[in-house]
């Protein structure tokens, strides 16, 4: 699949002057019991950290709310494509925001809300 692609694809980060290292680990290593949202906003590295919480977002099923910066995710080698397909795999739809006027004239990236189908279908299990 092309997530997989993505994943296989070897990449670095350029250096820099300004870099700043950190230690870093994923959601599912810290495996929460319950998580109700996921927020993030990582400079294009979004599809990077959402495959390090598959497993909580399976278990946990979450609404994620992702800033969404095209030209971001293309640095990583990464497509809106990836992104969709990865939510569709996990049976997320794409829910529609209001936008501002500053993100309806591309000063603002625009924040992308994906929620889980039984969610919106009312099925949801307490």
């Amino acid at each position: 699949s092309s997530v997989h692609r993505v994943l296989k694809r070897p990449f670095e980060i350029p250096a820099s002057k300004n870099a700043l290292c950190a230690r870093t680990t994923t959601i599912d290593r810290i495996n929460p019991q319950h998580l109700d949202l996921i927020k993030l906003d990582l400079q294009g590295f979004e599809l990077f950290a959402l495959i390090g919480a598959e497993r909580t977002i399976r278990r946990c099923r979450p609404v994620i709310v992702l800033v969404w910066k095209t030209r971001k995710f293309e640095y990583y080698g990464v497509r809106e494509s990836d992104l969709k397909l990865f939510f569709e795999r996990l049976d997320y739809s794409e829910m529609t925001l209001p936008l501002t006027q500053a993100e309806l004239d591309g000063k603002l990236p625009l924040d992308r809300l994906f929620v889980p189908m039984e969610k919106l279908a009312g099925t949801e299990k307490p």
